[in-house]
């Protein structure tokens, strides 16, 4: 589900491609960053750990250019499993001049990989 969060930006975190044991499979997990942002939500500060793919090169350009405690919009996609989010993916992050054009171009790609995803899986 492709959401906006709005979010204090606190640190990014780089994470080595690795291979993690979840019961009794071996998992693979791509190499990526961890973004930790704090997030207000029923009046409490909450701290969260996002995950930004480190092949999204735009979006790591833009989180170089920001700094601790930044208050950011980003444009996410929430990914569920049995009925509650389990990984947040960050897609991009949203500037009052490009805001509306960012997120319909963010909302395209990612429609798009999700179809070839799709594709390929059929084709598998």
């Amino acid at each position: 589900m492709l959401s906006i969060a709005k979010v204090i930006y606190k640190e990014k975190q780089y994470v080595e491609e690795r291979e993690i044991l979840i019961g009794k499979k071996v998992q693979q997990v791509e190499e990526h960053y961890n973004l930790i942002v704090d997030e207000v939500s029923d009046n409490r500060i909450n701290q969260q750990t996002l995950w930004a793919k480190a092949d999204n090169k735009e979006l790591i350009e833009k989180l170089e250019n920001l700094t601790m405690y930044q208050q950011v919009k980003l444009v996410v996609n929430v990914n569920f499993y049995e009925g509650k989010p389990s990984k947040i993916v960050v897609l991009d992050i949203l500037t009052d001049e490009t805001e509306a054009q960012t997120i319909e171009a963010t909302f395209k790609r990612v429609e798009q990989e999700q179809q070839e995803a799709r594709k390929k899986k059929e084709q598998e």
